[in-house]
């Protein structure tokens, strides 16, 4: 008897994705320490790609895995920062922020070849989908786990963030101060 994978199998295979950590529900921030900054990154459901995990990153350490349905709240210093997120390719989020807000980052999916392709974009704060995005569940990834990534994709990260540093990198978010609330 001959064996085959139907199309919308391979498509699901092809779509699930590997989770790269395993995430755990935290307590939201509810408001910024006024001496730090908070940078929400969110990921609403919509189907398409929603089994594709997506790695976050603060230069070239990792935060966390990014998954439909959820939030990663990422306490940092204020100042210049670059985020990125993996799946298929690197995105780009170049920050300045500001002591006492709290900035929006959405991950957004597209068809990849193999997986899904990211692209970070800042949420403007007059978009009516704010309530939404922060009732997202919060997670978190151990700093074991968080260290370990970071160990792991180290030569990736460190190449993704040279890109972007020797100007390789043409296409990228921006986020100023005026952009937190």
């Amino acid at each position: 008897m001959k064996r085959f994978f139907s199309p919308l199998v391979v498509v699901l295979v092809c779509l699930s994705g590997c989770a790269s950590v395993q995430m755990q529900p935290t307590t939201l921030i509810q408001s910024p320490n006024p001496e730090m900054a908070v940078v929400n990154f969110v990921r609403p459901r919509v189907f398409f790609g929603d089994g594709i995990s997506i790695d976050i990153w603060d230069g070239q350490n990792y935060i966390g895995a990014l998954r439909a349905g959820t939030l990663i709240q990422h306490e940092v210093e204020p100042g210049k920062r670059l985020f990125l997120a993996n799946a298929e390719n690197w995105s780009y989020a170049s920050a300045d922020l500001q002591a006492g807000k709290e900035y929006f980052i959405k991950a957004n999916i597209f068809p990849g070849v193999m997986r899904g392709r990211v692209a970070l974009v800042p949420v403007e704060l007059s978009d009516p989908r704010l309530t939404e995005l922060m009732s997202l569940k919060p997670t978190v990834a151990s700093e074991k786990d968080r260290k370990e990534m970071s160990d792991k994709k180290a030569v990736a990260a460190k190449e993704a963030v040279a890109n972007f540093e020797s100007g390789k990198v043409s296409s990228f978010a921006r986020i100023s101060p005026e952009d937190g609330r």
